[in-house]
């Protein structure tokens, strides 16, 4: 079986994309501590208890069943609305900046920008959502793994 190179990718794009923004974004709440999104060190803390069942539940519903939700709600439902009033473009550059904003955190938005982007690039030039999908969820499986580092 052969695998597409838009996986292999969305894969790998997908898995190194956030490195830069976690890193700038680390920099940033170091320098100004007030930045650091609560929801941050509720994860890291969850993560450092050990790695039971509700650790592996918890890295499987980020790894999995999230991105894919998101994916199909952005990258599908919402991306299908917005291009009846707009071209494929704008709706690529809308439906990007509605997934990071609706993050709310301002740190947060400004390091989904870069993936929030890849992923709707992938669904803009392929239009498939299940490009998208891998990448988002090679993206939070090394959040993941950088959390528990």
């Amino acid at each position: 079986m052969k695998i597409s190179p838009n996986y292999i990718n969305a894969f790998v794009i997908g898995s190194v994309i956030g490195i830069v923004p976690a890193w700038l974004m680390a920099q940033l709440i170091n320098i100004i501590p007030a930045l650091r999104p609560e929801g941050l060190g509720v994860v890291s803390e969850f993560m450092s208890e050990g790695f039971g069942l509700e650790q592996i539940i918890f890295v499987l519903l980020v790894v999995l069943a999230v991105p894919a939700l998101e994916e199909l709600i952005f990258r599908k439902w919402i991306w299908f609305a917005l291009s009846w009033k707009m071209s494929s473009y704008w709706t690529w550059i809308t439906v990007s900046v509605l997934f990071a904003l609706l993050h709310m955190e301002p740190i947060h938005i400004i390091g989904l920008l870069p993936l929030s982007f890849f992923v709707g690039w992938l669904r803009y030039r392929t239009g498939k959502v299940r490009y998208s999908i891998v990448a988002h969820m090679a993206n939070n499986a090394v959040a993941c793994l950088l959390a528990v580092a």
